[in-house]
């Protein structure tokens, strides 16, 4: 009897620990995945009044320099102004970069100069934003960035945003910014 009652203490307390780590298992899905779309809307909607911030400037810039080369892009007055532009409205706040793509894939803007002309076409959240699907995502730290293929250094929603001059224009580009999460 004395073997059974310890056989059964054993297994019970097996089967609480396992009971209690499948519950915080559980638990810190639901509340990452609760941050993740907490923060996920505010990107697009801090993503949208960037953009509707920018857009008369930015729609011109798009059609103007559309089939541009990358060297003519950036030494292009309107690429100064819209950096000048998008830089006071990201100042204060935690918007870590900003690219602008045009109908072709091609990164007609970026905060970081060096990768205007880089062409990201085959990039899945362009593509779907291209199409004029409004895409987010969260990526973690030192975890494999599936929109970009690279390795990031913080926790950053990206969001890709389609640019249109009214609702019922076609899509002339796409608007992207990466906003920086840690906090959350």
């Amino acid at each position: 009897m004395f073997r059974l009652l310890r056989f059964y203490a054993i297994a019970s307390l097996i089967g609480v620990v396992v009971a209690a780590l499948l519950l915080v298992v559980f638990y810190r899905q639901i509340a990452v995945g609760t941050i993740q779309e907490l923060g996920e809307t505010s990107n697009i909607a801090l993503s949208r009044t960037l953009l509707n911030s920018v857009r008369p400037l930015l729609v011109e810039f798009l059609v103007t320099l559309d089939t541009e080369s990358p060297e003519t892009i950036r030494a292009h007055p309107m690429n100064r102004r819209l950096g000048e532009a998008l830089s006071d409205l990201r100042a204060d706040t935690s918007v870590v970069k900003i690219k602008i793509y045009n109908r072709r894939g091609v990164v007609v803007y970026s905060t970081d100069p060096i990768q205007v002309g880089e062409n990201q076409s085959a990039n899945w959240a362009w593509q779907r934003a291209i199409q004029g699907q409004i895409t987010s995502k969260l990526i973690y730290r030192d975890t494999f960035n599936a929109f970009d293929s690279v390795t990031e250094d913080d926790n950053l929603i990206q969001t890709y945003q389609p640019v249109r001059a009214d609702p019922e224009q076609p899509v002339r580009g796409v608007f992207e910014i990466y906003t920086d999460v840690n906090h959350l």
